[in-house]
């Protein structure tokens, strides 16, 4: 809700706020192509795939298998 003062002033500062943190991306890339950083070990996935083994959440596995399939089918 807005605060409107004893001025009579609306105060937009929690909406401009709310506003900003919207816009932002959510996911900052250098270039709108960038793979960006292996979220386990932080290599540049740039210059190639990394040695880690990421740890998926078995919760995806299913969803994973789909599309594995659905490429295969391509």
């Amino acid at each position: 809700s807005f605060v409107i003062d004893a001025d009579l002033m609306l105060d937009l500062g929690e909406a401009l706020r709310q506003y900003a943190l919207i816009s932002s991306p959510s996911k900052p890339l250098c270039r709108p192509d960038c793979a960006g950083l292996c979220p386990t070990c932080g290599a540049n996935l740039n210059q190639g795939p990394c040695s880690c083994q990421s740890s998926s959440d078995e919760r995806w596995r299913a969803l994973a298998a789909l599309k594995r399939e659905n490429q295969k089918g391509s």
